[in-house]
């Protein structure tokens, strides 16, 4: 059984180790397969480096050990837990690392035209305060002036009571 189907059983352990509920990877799965045959293709019609006959078809050769959905899996939990890639070939079965490091390198890329990445999120984030400064003509001075900018915003504080002086200790 692989990784995947083990995971698929317990949707909470799922989250913990990817980051992703359950259903939702299962919806993007789809979105990852045709970003993956399109890469494929674009990444055959690279592989030529002369101008050579081929010797065999393009896209021949071993078949991946793992399916679309467990590499898709295995760069989400590299992402998400850190693990080494010598430990990863455990859970993937693979026969040596040098295989999960390849996995990943070639799924990174389709992850990430299906998801947003931090340089994408970051740009758009960074991007709002920039255009918001330029359409205001003032600073914001005061507690006021914010809460009329940003009428959108509540603020919750959390915090915890501290004892105003230090517990004496009992002794006997």
């Amino acid at each position: 059984m692989d990784f995947y189907t083990k995971l698929a059983r317990r949707p909470k352990l799922f989250l913990s180790v990817t980051g992703m509920h359950l259903h939702t990877f299962q919806e993007l799965l789809p979105q990852f397969e045709q970003a993956f045959l399109k890469l494929d293709a674009e990444r055959k019609l690279k592989t030529v480096r002369t101008a050579e006959v081929r010797q065999r078809a393009a896209g021949a050769g071993r078949a991946f050990n793992n399916n679309l959905a467990n590499r898709s899996l295995m760069l989400l939990v590299y992402y998400r837990l850190y693990l080494t890639q010598e430990f990863m070939t455990f859970l993937f079965k693979a026969s040596n690392k040098s295989v999960i490091c390849r996995n990943i390198q070639q799924m990174r890329p389709i992850i990430e035209s299906v998801l947003p990445t931090p340089e994408r999120a970051l740009k758009r984030i960074f991007s709002l305060p920039v255009a918001e400064h330029e359409g205001r003509k003032k600073r914001i001075g005061s507690i006021e002036e914010f809460r009329e900018a940003y009428p959108e915003l509540t603020f919750i504080i959390d915090g915890v009571e501290q004892p105003k002086h230090k517990p004496a200790l009992l002794t006997s």
